[in-house]
């Protein structure tokens, strides 16, 4: 299904109602086509349930330029790169991103089983983020995405 597909508004609308976060994998090889991740749908979503948190796995990629504008103006959103942020086109604009006016909502995934968790931590560690907003993507913005204090 697409993400936007009115048989899941019911899923989504039970979750904003209980503030239930969701991840939706939406980016790298989702779907049957590259039309499966397109960010218009999630767009779509976010729009129809405006405090319904949800968190794009694989973080839209390859519709990085595009992911990055809906988050901009969509505050529920919240992008997990994971394994497309290491050395892939697109990879810079999500490290600006991350360090600047999304650093409040990209949050740290290794993407096992495809990358390591421990190599993919070591890695992510020596990237040239300010140090509160590599907590943020480390630890803080998830806390924040699923609901609990920090």
């Amino acid at each position: 299904m697409d993400i936007d597909d009115r048989r899941l508004y019911p899923i989504f609308a039970h979750c904003e109602d209980k503030s239930v976060p969701i991840i939706i994998l939406a980016g790298g090889n989702a779907g049957p086509d590259l039309g499966s991740t397109i960010p218009v749908a999630i767009d779509r979503v976010l729009a129809d349930f405006p405090t319904l948190k949800i968190a794009a796995a694989h973080g839209g990629w390859p519709w990085v330029h595009q992911i990055l504008h809906v988050a901009f103006r969509r505050p529920n959103l919240y992008l997990s790169p994971d394994m497309y942020f290491a050395n892939m086109p697109g990879m810079h604009d999500y490290l600006k991103a991350a360090d600047g006016f999304l650093a409040d909502r990209f949050i740290y995934a290794s993407s096992f089983p495809l990358s390591p968790v421990k190599g993919y931590r070591d890695w992510f560690e020596t990237l040239p983020l300010k140090p509160e907003n590599k907590h943020r993507v480390m630890h803080r913005n998830a806390l924040t995405f699923l609901n609990v204090a920090s």
